[in-house]
């Protein structure tokens, strides 16, 4: 999601050639767009896999195209009308690397993941625009990569700054990296992990950035009750600032299954919570701390709907994907958070003192009359109007059916407030979240702002079902 427009992914669609789905936003209504599909899609392509958007910039990920080589397609908006601008591929991509299986979009630049390259050490793959025309700017590779690391497995971009998650690193305990352009060089800044890592945590199998702070998701953690963790830069430096676990997590909520994050809010998915009915979880920074805000769920949802899927975030807009909901049609939900603001007093304007009354004096024999000089007008305070300051909050994207064989960890933080979204009806009250409810068609997930999810727990090659 990026502002009013969001883009969800239904690789499944039309023999799973797949297709991506734009919703615009007017007022507080959410309204179908523009359907897009490959202008070359064939079966089981997997377009729609993951996908991304910014401003009028959309990236689908297709990475079953070409027998597993995979491709990603960038598609722009003209007024309401979006166009495929290019097909983007592997300068030196093969079968089987899964060249789209994630994808990420910054203005002018896009990183796409193969997290198969390689004998699944897998890679990822920068491209910038000029004009019209996007070219490959650099392939990016783990310092010490390693086969089965599936670096690639998920991707995030915000302006020069990228992480590429590797969940498969040391023993599937994961890791994510932090990479930099100065100019058009791509250096590796850092390697993230956990602090308290341990083996099948699955630390990086979702990754967000936003300026100088990134989110990691482990969704394996804890006998996959899931955490996540936020580290934040000072200079060329990351360092994990907290890790965020669900207040009420249990064992296989797969919390951190999907994360995404805008400023100082995240969003984190677990879509296994309540017999996978599915729920995500807010949570805000106040300095240097997060507290959970709130609890989403669906509100029609049910077990086995795999609500929190997928996640985006942009501003006070989140989506949340429930790619299992209604028979695996699938569907996305829209929720916006309101934050209370207080009225300023105004302050009224002094009231000037008023002039002494001056006396003349008498003279005998004959009497002056006493002058009374009039007083000058008390001037009225004139209060000012108090100023509204406008308030801005909270948004999230989809990935592919679990194979679960990772690990999770509740948080601590006590939600604020935890509406029940209907679809189309705002939620009344005070600080909170209301949502939006768009049913999609076969296999719907979704993305946001930078992010679309996917999924592969388990094996590393296979495609995870639908």
């Amino acid at each position: 999601v990026s502002g009013d427009t969001a883009v969800v992914g239904a690789y499944g669609d039309d023999s799973e050639k797949g297709s991506a789905y734009v919703f615009t936003r007017s007022g507080s209504t959410w309204t179908q767009q523009q359907k897009l599909t490959a202008s070359d899609g064939a079966a089981n392509d997997f377009f729609g896999y993951s996908v991304a958007v910014s401003g009028d910039t959309a990236v689908v990920g297709a990475d079953g195209d070409d027998s597993l080589k995979g491709s990603a397609y960038v598609f722009t908006r003209s007024g309401s009308t979006w166009t495929q601008q290019q097909k983007l591929t592997a300068s030196d991509g093969a079968a089987n690397d899964r060249f789209g299986v994630s994808v990420a979009v910054s203005g002018d630049t896009v990183v796409v993941g193969a997290v198969d390259d390689d004998s699944y050490k897998g890679s990822a793959y920068v491209f910038t625009r000029s004009g019209s025309t996007w070219t490959q700017q650099q392939k990016l590779t783990a310092s010490d990569g390693a086969a089965y690391d599936q670096f690639g497995f998920r991707v995030a971009v915000s302006g020069d700054t990228a992480v590429v998650g590797a969940r498969g690193d040391d023993s599937v305990k994961g890791s994510a990296y932090m990479f930099t352009r100065s100019g058009s060089t791509w250096t590796q800044q850092q390697k993230l992990t956990a602090s308290d890592g341990a083996a099948n945590d699955n630390f990086g199998y979702s990754v967000a950035v936003s300026g100088d702070t990134a989110v990691v998701g482990a969704q394996g953690d804890d006998s996959e009750k899931g955490s996540a963790y936020v580290f934040t830069r000072s200079g060329s430096t990351w360092t994990q600032q907290q890790k965020l676990t669900a207040s009420d997590g249990a064992e296989d909520d797969f919390f951190g299954w999907s994360v995404a994050v805008s400023g100082d809010t995240a969003v984190v998915g677990a879509f296994g919570d309540d017999s996978y009915k599915g729920s995500a979880y807010v949570f805000t920074r106040s300095g240097s701390t997060w507290t959970q805000q709130q609890k989403l769920t669906a509100s029609d949802g049910a077990a086995n709907d795999f609500f929190g899927w997928s996640v985006a975030v942009s501003g006070d807009t989140a989506v949340v994907g429930a790619r299992s909901d209604d028979s695996s049609k699938g569907s996305a939900y829209m929720f916006v958070m309101h934050t209370a603001t207080a009225t300023p007093t105004p302050t009224p304007t002094p009231t000037p003192t008023a002039t002494p009354t001056a006396t003349a004096t008498p003279v005998p024999p004959t009497a002056t009359p006493t002058v009374t000089p009039t007083p000058t007008p008390t001037a009225t305070a004139t209060p000012v109007p108090p100023t509204a300051t406008p308030t801005v909050t909270p948004t999230p994207t989809r990935t592919p059916a679990p194979t679960p064989t990772a690990t999770q960890v509740p948080p601590t933080a006590t939600p604020t407030l935890t509406p029940t979204p209907t679809p189309i009806l705002p939620h009344t009250g005070g600080p909170g979240l209301d949502n939006r409810a768009l049913g999609l068609l076969a296999g719907l997930g979704l993305l946001g702002a930078g992010l679309g999810l996917l999924l592969m727990r388990g094996s590393r090659s296979a495609r995870p079902t639908a």
